[in-house]
Parts: C-alpha cells; structure tokens; sequence
C-alpha cells in the first residue's frame, strides 16, 4: 500500500526546505542566541558540562570535546563549503576578472587591517601585554556573514553577494596568516607546503 500523495509531497518538500541557505541561517543564528542565553543562565553549570563532554574514538586521536568537534570539525567542513564557492566564482564566476577580484581583496585586507592598527593606537604597547590581542579585531564572522546573506541577500544582486561572501571569507583567512605567523611558536614549513 502506497503513501497518500500529501505524505509523498511532504517527505519530498522537507528535506529541500532544510537544505534552504535560509534555514540554515535561521538555524545557526538561533543556535547562537540559545548559546547566548544559556551562558549567561542559571543554568551556566549544564552548559559548561555538555560543552565539555567528549567522545570520539580514541585510537585515532579523536576523543574530543564537543567544543572541539564544533570549533575545528565543523568550521574546517564550512570553510571547505564556502571555499568551493568562492574558487567556483574566481574560476567561473564573477570575480575571474582579475580587476572585479581586486575590490573585494583590497577592501578586505583594509578592513582588516584599519581595526588592528586602531586597537594597536589605542592600547599601551607596553602595559602587561595588553596589545597581544591587536589581532582578534581583525576578523569578522565567516559564518554569521554568511547566514545574514542567506536571510536577508535572497534580493541582492548576484556580484554583490559574491563580493560580501569574498569579504567575509578572505577576512578570516587574512585573521588565520595572522595569528600563524605572529601568535604561533612556529610555522612547520613542509607540512603548510604539503597542505
């Protein structure tokens, strides 16, 4: 015995509707403010504890906490993602003009190195390494970047997306060169050339 035609359309449409750049961007940002609200709970002691809890397989060094799962696992997954858009557009899109590229570029790294020379003026160099942070303001958040376009872009114009998606990635890889050449012990040259 078959399904009646509206199960059929619902399990067809449902799982569309959740692959939707839009629901994913509802998704991360109410994951955000629920994150917000429990943190700053009561309840602070059960978010810490599930934060915290770890799993993953031990043989191959992958018992890792639930921060670490999220923080490494899934943003090197997001970075892949958008990276893969991104190379489509350099390659095939509207930024393969290296002239059209060369906006988002300049744009990016200005924008990010105008707020690490404003926070670097206005802390003390030398008051208890109150300037080590001069990088932290130089990012802005890939991910919530690119929600917000999922959300509210659906009516920009295709280049401007693409230029706001470039903006928001070359911004976090501009912040990644930072902190491995200055907040690092050191750069393992052949691995970083191998990768």
């Amino acid at each position: 015995m078959s399904a009646p035609a509206s199960v059929r359309a619902a399990l067809t449409t449902i799982p569309q509707f959740l692959r939707s750049d839009v629901v994913g961007g509802f998704l991360l940002i109410g994951a955000a403010l629920i994150a917000i609200l429990w943190a700053n709970s009561p309840w602070l002691d059960a978010y810490t504890a599930l934060r915290d809890s770890s799993f993953g397989p031990d043989s191959l060094d992958l018992h890792l906490t639930l921060h670490a799962w999220t923080s490494d696992g899934l943003l090197a997954v997001f970075f892949f993602l958008v990276g893969s858009e991104l190379k489509h557009e350099f390659t095939h899109g509207v930024l393969r003009d290296p002239r059209t590229a060369l906006v988002p570029m300049v744009a990016t790294v200005t924008g990010a190195v105008i707020p690490a020379v404003i926070f670097f003026a206005v802390t003390a160099p030398g008051e208890s390494g109150s300037s080590a942070g001069w990088g932290i303001p130089m990012a802005t958040d890939a991910a919530f970047a690119v929600a917000v376009l999922a959300i509210v872009g659906r009516g920009l114009p295709s280049a401007l997306r693409t230029m706001l998606l470039t903006l928001a990635v070359v911004d976090d890889l501009v912040a990644i060169i930072v902190i491995a050449a200055f907040y690092s012990d050191g750069i393992k040259v052949l691995p970083l050339v191998l990768a």
